[in-house]
């Protein structure tokens, strides 16, 4: 080798060159190779659209329950934000109850609404637990239970936002 194919072949130019086929292999992988589809989509696109229509149904229904107050935590504003979450609440499992009517037409479908119903369930209790607390004249922060490290709340709006179900996302209403 003569001196000048020693100096192309620097360190520096290997590590870039090895770099630049690295991205290129990525991203040649994340636009033709990965599988992109989203294995949350409810195939029967009638069902998202039914489930809108009870959510947003629902979701007027918090709103005129609103009540932006400032609570100090006596046990008689405690007992107030109890009563206004629980209500919230109630309309919710009358929502999910709903929803629990009608399934998807297709097999994932009817699988992952089962599962997301599932987990509104579980978010239900988790407000529940917190109205509880209220009761009992505590003022403490809503806690919410974790699923592989994730909020509930979130994977019920992941859900909801991946099939065009906004109003079906979880309030936060007592988000602390």
């Amino acid at each position: 080798m003569n001196d000048e194919a020693v100096r192309r072949l620097r360190p520096g130019r290997i590590a870039a060159l090895l770099l630049s086929l690295v991205l290129a292999a990525f991203w040649i992988y994340a636009f033709f190779i990965a599988d992109t589809n989203k294995r949350n989509l409810i195939g029967d696109k009638s069902w998202p659209e039914y489930a809108e229509t009870i959510c947003a149904k629902a979701e007027q229904e918090r709103f005129k329950l609103a009540d932006f107050s400032r609570i100090e935590g006596t046990p008689e504003e405690l007992t107030k934000r109890a009563g206004l979450v629980e209500k919230a609440t109630d309309g919710l499992d009358e929502m999910i109850e709903e929803l629990e009517l009608r399934t998807p037409s297709d097999e994932n479908g009817r699988n992952v609404v089962r599962l997301w119903l599932a987990e509104y369930m579980t978010y239900l209790e988790d407000r529940r637990e917190y109205i509880a607390e209220l009761r009992a004249g505590n003022n403490v922060t809503f806690s919410e239970t974790a699923i592989e490290g994730v909020p509930i709340s979130e994977r019920l709006l992941t859900f909801a936002n991946e099939n065009n179900m906004k109003s079906c996302a979880p309030p936060t209403d007592v988000a602390g």
